[in-house]
C-alpha cells in the first residue's frame, strides 16, 4: 500500500501560548536581537546572541517572509513601515493563524491591553 501525504496547510492552526505585543514604549527599550534570548544581560545580548545559528537563521527566514535582505536593519526597516496592526496580520495570516491564547501574565506593566 503506497504512503497517504496528508495536507496540513489547509488547517488553521491555534497558538496555545502567545505572549502580548510590547507597549510602544517598552519595545523602544529592547533591541531586536534581545528577542532571541531568554538572559537580559547586556554583554550575551551585544555580544554573543547576534552569532546564534537561531538567531541568524531567523533572519534569513523573517527576510524571506518579509520580502527584503536578510540583514537586521533592513527587517526592522521593513517592520516599521509595514506598521504593528499590518505586521501583526501579515504574520498571522503567515502562520494560518485562526486563534491565540494569551499568556497576558508576562511583564504585565510593559504590554497592549487586549
Amino acid at each position: 500500500m503506497g504512503q497517504r501525504n496528508m495536507e496540513l496547510w489547509d488547517i488553521s492552526a491555534i497558538d496555545q501560548h502567545a505572549h502580548n505585543l510590547f507597549k510602544p514604549e517598552a519595545i523602544a527599550r529592547y533591541s531586536y536581537v534581545a528577542a532571541f534570548t531568554e538572559v537580559d544581560h547586556p554583554d550575551i545580548i551585544n555580544y554573543h546572541a547576534c552569532y546564534t545559528l537561531f538567531y541568524r537563521r531567523s533572519l534569513r527566514d523573517m527576510a524571506d517572509f518579509l520580502n527584503c535582505e536578510p540583514q537586521e536593519s533592513e527587517i526592522l526597516a521593513k517592520r516599521d513601515n509595514l506598521g504593528l496592526e499590518n505586521l501583526t496580520k501579515t504574520c498571522f495570516n503567515g502562520a494560518n493563524l485562526e486563534s491565540i491564547l494569551l499568556d497576558n501574565g508576562f511583564l504585565p506593566e510593559q504590554i497592549l491591553p487586549w
